[in-house]
């Protein structure tokens, strides 16, 4: 039976990627970096170590009718490259290149490239980012994983294998990393949080509502060859998500009135401009392309994973803390 074959499968949307996928059903490899990972029983998997070195995919591709091809080196909090966009050019481009000239060799028929919306650019202004607007990457993660699909485009428009890339928003989820485990340990600690008139609108993405688009986007007859933006339907307020946040842990948003002018001189006097330009300004996505394209519609997701996170994060704040 043809199979999937997952890469990351032992990260943050990994893990649930591949135990959705293996519930309904479908044939798994998952792809591992470390030997301690276990996945789900039934699960085949294999430890490949750092992708920079690893190039015995052959093997593992012979009776795998697609991959989904989610390794990365992601956005990194304490940077310490001294050239960030080089070592994320060694881990998000080359090795992708390198397994995807193997898909196409053996004769794997679609290969599901995980991107990020960073590729459109880091804010919204008068209209949400769309299917087909130009690329905008600033950011060192995104500009590597728009260059890996420059090439993918080129590579697969020489050969049978099929293309599919999907640019998500921030994702939230059980075991979620980045901003929002920075959020929820800011609105954990009790502090009060300047960002009460904070009037930016953010779409994000159910974990869950994620692992269903890249399900459909191995198999379903019009993802091949496609570009697709991923959210969730309706966009979300700073204000309102961190109301939400603090209404799961049971406890009271503190929410301070400044300016988000304001805000914004200081985080950049500070060094955090980067950061608290993603709490001030708007960045909305236009997934409908996907929606009518795939039947994809799984907006019934925010309040359960947004539950899942919560609980996750509390269950274990003496490691997130």
């Amino acid at each position: 039976m043809k199979s999937v074959l997952i890469t990351g499968a032992d990260g943050f949307v990994g893990r649930q990627l591949t135990a959705s996928m293996h519930e309904a059903g479908v044939s798994v490899e998952a792809v591992v970096r470390q030997h301690r990972t276990q996945g789900p029983a039934g699960v085949k998997t294999v430890c490949v170590g750092d992708l920079r070195e690893w190039r015995d995919w052959y093997a593992m591709l012979t009776n795998v009718h697609a991959v989904i091809h989610l390794a990365a080196r992601a956005h990194v909090i304490a940077e310490r490259a001294s050239d960030p966009l080089d070592a994320f050019r060694k881990t998000n481009v080359e090795p992708t290149l390198n397994l995807f000239r193997a898909c196409q060799t053996v004769g794997v028929k679609r290969f599901v490239f995980v991107s990020t919306i960073g590729v459109n650019g880091v804010a919204t202004q008068d209209r949400p980012f769309q299917d087909g607007d130009v690329p905008n990457p600033t950011e060192p993660y995104a500009i590597s994983k728009w260059e890996a699909e420059q090439t993918l485009n080129a590579l697969a428009s020489r050969g049978a294998t099929e293309l599919v890339v999907v640019r998500p928003t921030l994702i939230y989820g059980p075991w979620a990393k980045g901003n929002f485990l920075r959020l929820m340990r800011l609105v954990n600690s009790g502090w009060p949080l300047p960002l009460g008139a904070v009037t930016a609108t953010r779409s994000i993405l159910s974990l869950t509502n994620l692992c269903d688009l890249l399900t459909r986007c191995t198999h379903h007859r019009a993802a091949a060859g496609q570009i697709f933006l991923a959210a969730d339907r309706k966009p979300i307020s700073t204000r309102d998500l961190i109301i939400a946040i603090a209404d799961l842990m049971k406890r009271r948003a503190r929410l301070v009135r400044i300016a988000a002018r304001i805000l914004t001189r200081i985080g950049h006097l500070s060094g955090f401009g980067a950061e608290i330009d993603r709490l001030t300004a708007s960045l909305e996505v236009d997934s409908s392309r996907a929606r009518k394209l795939l039947d994809w519609n799984g907006d019934a997701n925010f309040e359960r994973d947004m539950k899942r996170m919560v609980d996750e994060f509390l269950g274990g704040r003496h490691v997130c803390l």
